[in-house]
């Protein structure tokens, strides 16, 4: 499987690894992805992880989670 590779500045690290509520399928990729970026700011994703992304930041009832998602999103 492919993976790519992407490295956040140092402000959407932080933006990226604020605390988030619930319990769904967003919010749980979210904490995924918090728990696996390196302290280098860098993330390595693969195709399955990539289509969650895109889904869930395009999530229209909000819940917070989606904006963290967009951050990652916007380097593809």
């Amino acid at each position: 499987m492919k993976k790519i590779t992407i490295t956040l500045t140092k402000q959407e690290y932080q933006d990226f690894l604020k605390p988030i509520t619930g319990e769904a399928g967003g919010q749980n990729l979210v904490r995924k992805l918090q728990a696996e970026i390196s302290t280098k700011n860098i993330l390595e994703l693969d195709d399955e992880t990539c289509g969650k992304i895109v889904r869930y930041s395009n999530y229209k009832d909000g819940g917070g989670f989606e904006t963290r998602l967009k951050i990652i999103k916007k380097h593809f």
